[in-house]
């Protein structure tokens, strides 16, 4: 398949994605007795920085901004948008992305993802599907899907799976495997909330292949919805976005 065929596949997959989000809001039927994929509408910001290395260029730094804003469009139905924009070492990055999915909060949650950003000149999009199953205090995540880069020679597959436990309501540790712009890593990460407070901690880790390292760590704030346990809020709020899925240009050519 090549550039522009890559590139079509995408673009179609974000327009048919868009339609989606259109069609389940206007037959959107609220049933007082319903459980919604979302608990209301809510968001969050947050801010990360910490560091990355790897064998084919100097060690870097790395800065990660993302807000999203989450909302019931359907009784089993959720819309989540975000935006966020970030640096790793020299390139500097900016986009887009949504979800579309259906979601219940005791035991599932299926849908679409689609992600555009600018990555020091470079237009990076995926399409692609998503799922989480829940299980007692445990979480099992997974994304798979079509990436383009322009200008790059990749793959053109991103995915990763993921287990999260909790060891209590409020504090998440979590393992995975993660691929992106032709890098494969081993990621770990926990997140930790004092309380009902809407805020919490997290550190998210990678190390994988060409001595590839990342380890950041930052604060995200919760609001628009009610006061609930950080568990709670990753089953009944917003689902997470992929941000942080970049790796240093010059490593993905």
């Amino acid at each position: 398949m090549n550039y522009a065929q890559r590139k079509g596949v995408l673009l179609f997959s974000t327009a048919v994605m868009t339609g989606m989000f259109g069609s389940v809001g206007q037959a959107a039927d609220f049933d007082p007795g319903c459980t919604q994929a979302v608990s209301g509408v809510n968001g969050k910001l947050e801010g990360s920085g910490g560091f990355f290395e790897n064998d084919t260029s100097d060690d870097g730094s790395r800065y990660l901004g993302v807000a999203t804003l989450s909302m019931p469009i359907a009784c089993s139905f959720g819309l989540q948008l975000d935006v966020g924009g970030g640096q790793i070492g020299d390139d500097e990055y900016f986009g887009v992305g949504g979800h579309l999915f259906m979601r219940d909060p005791a035991s599932y949650l299926v849908g679409l993802h689609a992600q555009y950003f600018d990555l020091d000149g470079n237009d990076v999009l995926r399409a692609g599907a998503e799922a989480e199953f829940y299980l007692d205090q445990v979480t099992i995540s997974a994304v798979a899907g079509l990436e383009d880069i322009s200008n790059f020679n990749t793959d053109d597959i991103y995915g990763g799976i993921e287990a999260g436990l909790y060891a209590s309501d409020n504090f998440r540790i979590s393992a995975g495997y993660r691929h992106f712009m032709d890098t494969d890593v081993a990621a770990f990460g926990l997140e930790m909330q004092p309380g009902s407070f809407p805020a919490s901690f997290f550190v998210d880790g990678m190390v994988g292949t060409n001595d590839y390292m990342s380890v950041t760590g930052g604060l995200r704030f919760y609001f628009g919805g009610s006061e609930k346990s950080l568990k709670a809020r990753h089953r009944e709020d917003d689902p997470g976005s992929y941000f942080s899925w970049v790796n240093n240009i010059e490593d993905s050519v």
